[in-house]
């Protein structure tokens, strides 16, 4: 009965990191702007990420970061789950073609329960998030 009862409760620890939206949106916004980082090195295009509201990011294709004229990439759309939003909207990051992002970016999300995770780009490309 003890032994149960400990691997209950240590599955129960388990599960609830399982059970964190702004944890697992953060590692999944992290893991989406990596994957618009690769599609512009391989595409040899710029591609530009725009926050569109707090719960959607949204992905334009164009020459390069200077270009006037983007085409929106439909099938790259990053939505927060219903928990976790932006805490600001007027965001943008271009990736060149060689993988480097136009500015340097610093986005928070923000849980329901007023939890705050942040992710921060900077200009060599690497990002890291903070607690």
């Amino acid at each position: 009965m003890v032994l149960a009862g400990i691997l209950s409760s240590m599955g129960a620890i388990k599960f609830s990191e399982f059970n964190n939206p702004l944890k697992t949106d953060t590692a999944s916004f992290k893991n989406f702007i990596g994957k618009v980082k690769l599609k512009a090195m391989s595409h040899t295009k710029a591609f530009k990420i725009v926050c569109d509201d707090v719960k959607t990011v949204k992905v334009y294709c164009g020459q390069n970061c200077d270009t006037k004229s983007w085409e929106i990439m439909g099938s790259d759309i990053f939505k927060l789950s219903d928990e976790v939003s932006f805490s600001q909207i007027d965001w943008s990051v271009c990736f060149n073609s060689r993988g480097f992002p136009s500015n340097s970016l610093d986005v928070s999300l923000i849980d329901n329960k007023e939890k705050q995770k942040d992710v921060s780009l900077l200009l060599g490309g690497s990002f890291y998030e903070e607690h």
